[in-house]
């Protein structure tokens, strides 16, 4: 059950980082005259969309939350399948991550990792 559960929020989390990283980039590259004439022409989609954009700062804040909130749920299930598959195996004890050479997804994913390891360090340990 609880893999099924991380797994989905691995999906999820990428699913949502993707959605909320092209809305943001939508809200820089849409055309504002276009958009001002779909309006004006009553086309329910350009009218949507410039009333989201009415506020650009709030909506461009709730794309960067979105992401940011996205991507953290997304290192934190990785980093728990990582570190359940690493308690695991037998001859790892004390598991570490090299960081030369690393991609910045693994740097960026090295604090939650660590949290983890950490927090399931202290479970092992307790009698």
């Amino acid at each position: 059950m609880t893999w099924l559960l991380v797994i989905v929020l691995v999906i999820g989390g990428l699913a949502l980082s993707a959605f909320f990283s092209g809305a943001e980039t939508g809200l820089y590259c849409v055309n504002r005259l276009r958009l001002h004439l779909g309006a004006q022409l009553q086309d329910p989609r350009a009218v949507r969309l410039a009333g989201t954009l009415d506020d650009e700062h709030g909506a461009l804040s709730v794309t960067l939350v979105g992401t940011n909130m996205a991507n953290y749920v997304l290192t934190s299930a990785a980093a728990y399948l990582l570190a359940e598959t690493m308690e695991r195996k037998s001859w790892c004890q004390a598991p570490a991550v090299s960081v030369n050479g690393e991609s910045p997804s693994v740097v960026m994913m090295l604090p939650t990792t660590t949290m983890v390891w950490s927090a399931a360090a202290g479970a092992i340990r307790q009698p």
